[in-house]
């Protein structure tokens, strides 16, 4: 399955920001001689965990000055004044921010005269043929969501249409006049005075759109909102021009321009010289010191089988009798694992794998006996959720179980992720599509081999096979029971 293309927009200055106030409160994060390394510091965290969990196709860094005048100044003399001042500590830091993802090989956009929201504006608006996710917590670019355009929060979460419906109680094609209501702090847009958020989007919810707004003054009751609208009238067309992001940035330059494919950092010596220089120490383990399997995504690619008669099913299980070892994974019917049942299960050795029906084949006795066979060995990602959801549907998993996220634990806990395009880029090369389940089943197999061998070198192997692995039955267990 070939998934669409992703270009990822990161607003530069919502970063720096985000990182310096993050450790601000307990004094910063410095080096050994006393240098301020948070920005930098922060802002490498999430862009390793960004680039290993979405792989990008496309990657820009859109910054602006931050105390550049653009048509906005022209037209509001005090708009962002509070932001007029990068505090000194944040300032020392930005030539390291910005060293940082000149040493990623991250594209750099900056434009004069117009702020990082009007060229990811324009970007958004003219690259369609791609997804385009704006990496950043500003609610001005909630008017940009729909089609393919999303934003991807600090949490690492895509939010889409309803993600803005729920967060502002509007449209995002009303985003603007919601924002030119309630205004902005952050930027200093004054908005109307005395209109909150709920207000605002009740009004909108009932007019549509500021102009109708105040098509219909006379009607709007109570009059305390009625006064404060009129009042407020030459604020709420300034704050709507201040607000609207300009989409039309006379910009040279093309989506080709933008592609990343830089996923293996081992080799780049220049980020190592610019994490060992910051005493990177984490990031310098994470990303140097463990030399990468090769694999080889096109001779191990599975070849996925759809299985969803009983003839092609004891075909399937003739295959895999000779095999003592199995590759397992399933896709369940729901995202809750308590309630979850198996809406296919995949199975595979080092040739094929087969795609297994389940609402129609998960009864048969043929099925159920393989699955409880103690003497074959199952391979997998997360096998908790694997065994847990087959309970759900009366089927019993038996066998040695041998867990590629459990063994990344074991290898590298004072890391924070183990998803498995995470795990994929800690310890492999390429860039498979982890979404292709045939893709998917043989990357996993390739990562058994590679962790166990790498347990077995640092004298783990009977730590995960004799403690962790039976464990996972323990725990699957627990999770089904409860708490009473």
């Amino acid at each position: 399955m070939q998934t669409e293309a992703k270009l990822f927009l990161i607003d530069a200055m919502a970063l720096a920001y985000r990182c310096f106030y993050a450790l601000l409160g307990r004094g910063g994060l410095t080096t050994s001689k006393g240098m301020p390394v948070s920005v930098p510091h922060g802002s490498a965290q999430f862009i390793h965990k960004l680039i290993a969990e979405q792989r990008p196709d496309y990657l820009a860094l859109v910054g602006e000055s931050p105390t550049m005048k653009t048509f906005r100044h022209d037209i509001y003399s005090r708009y962002k004044e509070r932001r007029t001042t990068v505090p000194d500590l944040m300032e020392q830091q930005l030539p390291l921010f910005y060293e940082l993802f000149d040493c990623l090989d991250v594209k750099r956009l900056e434009l004069a005269g117009y702020e990082a929201d009007d060229i990811i504006g324009t970007l958004a608006k003219r690259f369609t043929e791609v997804k385009v996710y704006i990496v950043s917590q500003d609610k001005d670019f909630m008017q940009l969501v729909g089609g393919n355009t999303y934003i991807f929060s600090n949490e690492y979460q895509v939010l889409g249409v309803e993600a803005v419906r729920q967060k502002l109680s509007c449209e995002p094609a009303q985003v603007v006049d919601y924002l030119a209501l309630t205004g902005d702090t952050s930027d200093d847009v004054p908005g109307v005075k005395g209109i909150g958020p709920k207000i605002a989007s009740n009004l909108l919810s009932k007019f549509g759109s500021l102009d109708n707004i105040y098509a219909h003054i006379d009607g709007i009751s109570p009059e305390s909102i009625q006064k404060k609208l009129r009042d407020g009238r030459d604020n709420a067309y300034l704050s709507q021009k201040l607000v609207t992001i300009d989409t039309d940035v006379s910009l040279t330059t093309g989506l080709d321009e933008l592609r990343y494919q830089q996923t293996d950092f081992g080799d780049n010596q220049q980020l190592h010289d610019f994490y060992q220089r910051l005493e990177f120490n984490k990031l310098l383990q994470e990303n140097f010191t463990k030399p990468r399997a090769s694999f080889d995504t096109s001779d191990r690619k599975y070849v996925l089988q759809q299985v969803d008669e009983l003839w092609e099913l004891e075909e399937c299980l003739d295959e895999l009798q000779s095999s003592t070892e199995v590759t397992i994974d399933l896709i369940p019917d729901r995202p809750d694992t308590v309630t979850a049942k198996p809406k296919q299960l995949v199975l595979g050795n080092h040739q094929s794998s087969w795609l297994i029906d389940m609402p129609e084949l998960q009864d048969e006795l043929l099925l159920t006996d393989y699955l409880a066979d103690h003497r074959v060995a199952r391979i997998g990602y997360n096998l908790k959720n694997v065994i847990r959801v087959l309970w759900n549907a009366g089927i019993v998993l038996d066998g040695e179980l041998r867990d590629v996220m459990i063994y990344d634990y074991l290898l590298n806990p004072n890391v924070r992720n183990h998803a498995l395009p995470a795990i994929y880029q800690r310890y492999l090369t390429g860039k498979p599509d982890l979404e292709e389940l045939g893709m998917r089943m043989s990357a996993i197999s390739k990562l058994a081999e590679v962790l166990a061998k790498e347990l077995a070198d640092q004298g783990m192997d009977k730590l995960a096979r004799d403690l962790e692995m039976p464990l996972i039955w323990v725990l699957a267990r627990m999770e089904n029971t409860g708490v009473y």
